[in-house]
Order: C-alpha cells, then structure tokens, then sequence
C-alpha cells in the first residue's frame, strides 16, 4: 500500500527549485504553499509547474502578511493541519523550509516545532541533498497540565478570548483561585502567560477591574495542536 504524504512548503522565489525535489523525494498526494502576499502570483504560476509534473496532485496556496509574521504564520498552520482531517487522511506530513526568506522559513519551522510535524530542507549546495531537521518533543508538552490544556479550550470555545475571570469560571467549571494560579503562576511554576500561551490584560470599568484573557498566537496553535 503506498503512504499518502502531505507536504507543506515555505515559498518564494529564492530556491522555489527545492520544492520540486522535495516532492521527487517524498512523492506527496497533496501541497500546501505557505508565501507572502506579494508572492501570489508567482505561487499561482508555481502550483501550475507542480500540476505539469502530476497532474493529480492537490495544491493550494496560503497567502499570508509580512506584517505579524509569526501570528499570521500559525494561524494558517493551525487551519492547515489543526481539523485533524489530513491527520486522518494522510499517513504522513512533511514540511519542507527550502523555500522563501528567513523570516518566513523560521516562522514555518517554529510553527513545525510545535505541532512536532517531520521538517526538512534541501541543501542546494552539496548536489540537492536532504537535510532533516530534528523536531524534538515539544517543550510544552513537558509543562502543560490538563487543567492547563482545560483553561485554553475553555478560552478557544468562547473565540479565543474571556472578559473576566468569572466567564472562564463558568466555560472552564474551574474556580477562580485556580485560574488565576494556572494563568499567572507561583514561586517556581510557570503559568500560561509565562509560558506565552495567553495574554492578559486588566481593564477598569465603572463597577471595577476585570481581566481580559486573550490565546496568543501559540496558544491557538498548541489548542488546535491537542484538538
């Protein structure tokens, strides 16, 4: 039985040849193009010489700003690989960071890194060689508690972000003395802010202060990533 792989590329027009020979090496059933809105067209005309060597194969282009590189980069990560349907579907996904700028390639890897997805690049250098970048065990999931993981999902189900610690009482079922403990931390246990998994902020109103508690850019991923 062949393994159906899916491969997500960084892509610009510096080194675009690599992500050919990605593709020679790891024959990929579906692509997924990771460029900058400058870029678009050149990823258009792109996907059409990937097409002339497979006409089968799917492609899509995610078009992303250079402004807010890193939240722009796993917000799409998230929506590529986070339904969890190509982790059914395929029995593999590859990233490939040949392609592109360093901020964009860096973003991609970070992003790679967290969801623990296989990455390599090709080395244009030494007759197109493939070098594996070793994605180690994600540092979060060393850290991360349930009831961690809880507070994200309960903040992810009310669109990423609570107004107040009372509303994340009600969608967590989790006391406040407990939120506050798992959002900030004590002594030597690092909590979610610390960990730049949520960010929060103290607003006043007439009738006091609440907290805003907002997922960061990671923390939608690491949700989507445990969903």
């Amino acid at each position: 039985m062949i393994k159906k792989i899916f491969q997500i590329a960084t892509f610009g027009t510096f080194r675009a040849d690599d992500i050919l020979t990605g593709l020679k090496i790891y024959p990929s059933q579906k692509v997924a193009l990771i460029c900058y809105d400058h870029d678009n067209n050149n990823a258009k005309r792109f996907i059409k010489v990937i097409r002339s060597f497979d006409e089968k194969i799917d492609v899509i282009a995610y078009i992303i700003s250079r402004q807010n590189i890193i939240e722009n980069v796993f917000e799409y990560f998230g929506r590529i690989v986070g339904s969890g349907s190509e982790i059914n579907e395929f029995q593999r996904i590859l990233v490939n960071v040949s392609s592109g700028d360093k901020s964009l390639s860096y973003a991609v890897l970070s992003a790679a890194y967290i969801k623990g997805i296989e990455t390599f690049m090709i080395n244009s250098n030494f007759s197109n060689s493939l070098a594996v970048i070793p994605i180690p065990k994600s540092y979060y999931d060393k850290v991360m508690t349930k009831t961690n993981l809880r507070i994200l999902n309960s903040i992810a189900s009310a669109g990423g972000v609570v107004y107040g610690l009372d509303q994340l009482q009600q969608n967590s079922g989790l006391r406040k003395p407990l939120l506050s403990y798992h959002i900030n931390g004590r002594d030597n246990t690092k909590g979610l802010v610390d960990l730049g998994l949520v960010w929060v902020k103290n607003k006043r109103y007439e009738n006091g202060t609440i907290a805003i508690v907002r997922l960061t850019a990671i923390g939608k991923l690491f949700v989507a990533n445990k969903n």
